[in-house]
């Protein structure tokens, strides 16, 4: 049988660095809440279709090309992925 060296296809899609001035718009972008920990930031909590997933400060946030969230350490992300477009 033979094996094959694969290369995944490229796909491009939206993500966002959830940072303390952000989390509100981000929030609100990814249809999630705001959490608080003893009273400070904690992060935001977005539903998905299966669960519910949290998103700490630092963390990025990516909306891929269905519409679906979900959440990326900073590590993880910038040793995976390469900025195409940058906007504001």
């Amino acid at each position: 049988m033979p094996h094959y060296r694969l290369k995944s296809r490229e796909v491009v899609f939206e993500a966002r660095r959830l940072s303390e001035a952000k989390t509100h718009d981000l929030a609100h972008w990814c249809g999630g809440k705001v959490v608080y920990d003893a009273g400070k930031l904690a992060g935001v909590n977005i539903p998905t279709s299966s669960r519910t997933i949290r998103a700490k400060m630092g963390d990025y946030i990516i909306k891929d090309r269905w519409g679906d969230f979900n959440v990326c350490s900073p590590d993880l992300f910038e040793s995976m992925y390469e900025m195409v477009l940058h906007s504001s």
